[in-house]
């Protein structure tokens, strides 16, 4: 293993394995969810909502688990950082989307009056801003630790420092705006297609890091904000997306009634 990761106070290649185990037992857990909503009957319009957004899900923590894996196996500590920051990125997007899922589910059924789907929808709004905070911290230590062989522009540590600040703004925002999310809550399907996008640039960002370990020895100031700013920029998108499509008509099940006849 690079002797530099040694002395770091935290490895990300030592918590690698455990990062990927838990990524691929949640992957699990949404197959099988998809598995028993494909067998059962309810609302269509909520139930292909859930569908979708475990779909995406699914996709997100199966290939988290792989980048987890991948890390695991790295002896570069400038390397394994990158990967990390994308990899981290995507666990909480997965976990995110487990309670998005879960909101619909519980908006299907919802006898209520709304109060169970209005305490999932705040409880996947503290999740919102828990990984939001995980995203910023990592960046944050990332910076950290890189400083130690290479320059880090003083600009870049202070939007990961006050990237948990405006993500918390931002999510308070979408949940005391209705309007707001009744406007662009039926985009389901288009936050799905952002995970997907999620996916597809930590692919790229983790094999654009996959260069010579040589080159990872003193890594440029550039390259350090590119990666920096894509690993924030594009999670922090998807997680807006995501609460803004959380389910906001309750209660679910409304029965109309016939007007009256006059005999």
């Amino acid at each position: 293993m690079d002797g530099e990761c040694a002395e770091l106070e935290w490895s990300p290649i030592v918590s690698a394995p455990v990062h990927s185990a838990f990524a691929g037992v949640l992957a699990g857990l949404v197959f099988a969810g998809i598995v028993v909503l494909l067998s059962g009957a309810g609302d269509q319009v909520r139930r292909t909502n859930a569908l979708v957004t475990f779909g995406s899900s699914f996709l997100v923590l199966a290939f988290d688990a792989f980048l987890f894996g991948v890390i695991a196996g790295e002896r570069v500590c400038g390397r394994a950082w990158t990967e990390t920051l994308y990899a981290s990125g995507l666990l909480g997007l997965g976990a995110l989307g487990i309670f998005a899922g879960i909101c619909w589910l519980i908006d299907a059924g919802d006898t209520t009056s709304g109060r169970m789907t209005r305490f999932y929808v705040v409880t996947t709004y503290v999740i919102a801003l828990i990984v939001s905070y995980h995203v910023g911290a990592t960046a944050i230590e990332y910076l950290d630790d890189l400083r130690r062989t290479s320059s880090v522009p003083g600009w870049l540590v202070a939007v990961a420092a006050g990237y948990r600040w405006v993500m918390l703004a931002a999510v308070l925002l979408v949940g005391a705006s209705p309007r707001l999310r009744r406007r662009w809550g039926t985009l389901v399907t288009s936050t799905a297609y952002a995970y997907v996008a999620c996916v597809v640039l930590a692919l790229y960002g983790a094999g654009g890091a996959s260069g010579s370990a040589q080159d990872w020895t003193h890594p440029s100031a550039a390259l350090i904000a590119g990666n920096t700013v894509l690993a924030l920029a594009f999670p922090a998108l998807a997680v807006l997306a995501q609460v803004i499509t959380l389910p906001s008509r309750v209660p679910a099940v409304v029965e109309e009634q016939e007007p009256e006849r006059r005999t």
